[in-house]
């Protein structure tokens, strides 16, 4: 359920296309 969290919290990233189909693991590297 974490995965759909950080899809919503893209927007606010660069390189979105690329980190939308990675894990929650690059998700928290650039929310960090």
């Amino acid at each position: 359920m974490r995965k759909q969290e950080s899809k919503g919290h893209q927007p606010h990233s660069g390189p979105d296309p690329m980190t939308e189909e990675t894990p929650d693991d690059t998700a928290t590297r650039f929310r960090a």
